[in-house]
């Protein structure tokens, strides 16, 4: 398994990953997978994951180290690990947080305006030319593209604020304000279309791992792509059928 990821997943490098563990089609080690990660990003790279708990709109309370991930047991897994002597640190968002390990974790994991504004961790990854790893998901799963869509301010999201208890650590903010550019439910992400047009033009690495299809890419292709999308026009990246543009992510779906 590990020699098809060192096959198409670059050393020294940032990378993020989102991931379906049961797309693999057998049961997977969690903890070794993730110090393979480890290993590939030497004294330089980092590791992050999207550790989202949209649960505090409901219970206004969130703990950087005791709120479960909503994103899949890697993330939840991940999050509560220490490698090397130094423990994942975890961003305090309420409800975009992101775990990380690495060479600037600290840097990664300082407070932002919001999860995308231009001081997040998800700025800084692009700023460092980082890699996306997708383990068994589509690329509508890639969080990214959230980034294009609040800098340019696309019409078919809104301000919102939430309001409740965050726990960092020994810090405890009573009234913590969580700002959100929250989508008109109307519309749906449809980032896959873009997927498959950076596959036709050589810019993503893939390979099979058991059952699921590994996809790796550079974030600012992504960006670059969507970027221009959206300032071409506005609804370029969403779509109101949840069938529009359907990207195989598992050889149980379509023999190959």
């Amino acid at each position: 398994m590990f020699k098809g990821l060192r096959q198409i997943i670059p050393n020294d490098e940032d990378l993020f990953i989102h991931s379906s563990l049961k797309s693999f089609g057998f049961k997977i080690d969690i903890d070794e997978l993730l110090h393979f990660f480890i290993e590939l990003l030497g004294a330089k790279g980092n590791l992050l994951v999207p550790t989202f708990s949209f649960s505090f709109k409901n219970t206004k309370t969130y703990s950087v180290s005791d709120t479960m991930a909503e994103t899949g047991a890697l993330p939840e897994t991940f999050r509560k690990l220490t490698f090397y002597g130094k423990h994942v640190l975890r961003t305090n968002n309420p409800m975009q947080s992101i775990a990380v390990w690495g060479s600037k974790m600290k840097e990664y994991s300082q407070p932002s305006e919001t999860a995308f504004s231009q001081d997040s961790p998800f700025q800084k990854f692009l700023d460092r030319d980082g890699y996306i790893v997708l383990l068994g998901v589509d690329y509508n799963k890639t969080s990214f593209y959230h980034l294009v869509e609040e800098e340019l301010k696309v019409p078919y999201r809104f301000w919102k604020n939430f309001k409740g208890k965050v726990v960092d650590n020994d810090i405890v903010y009573e009234n913590y304000e969580c700002k959100m550019f929250v989508r008109d439910l109307n519309y749906m992400p449809n980032i896959n279309h873009y997927g498959l047009l950076m596959e036709e033009l050589g810019l993503v690495n893939k390979a099979i791992i058991g059952s699921s299809i590994v996809r790796v890419f550079k974030v600012r292709d992504l960006y670059n792509l969507l970027n221009e999308e959206v300032l071409r026009d506005p609804y370029s990246i969403v779509c109101t059928s949840r069938e529009t543009f359907k990207v195989q992510t598992s050889t149980h779906e379509v023999k190959l």
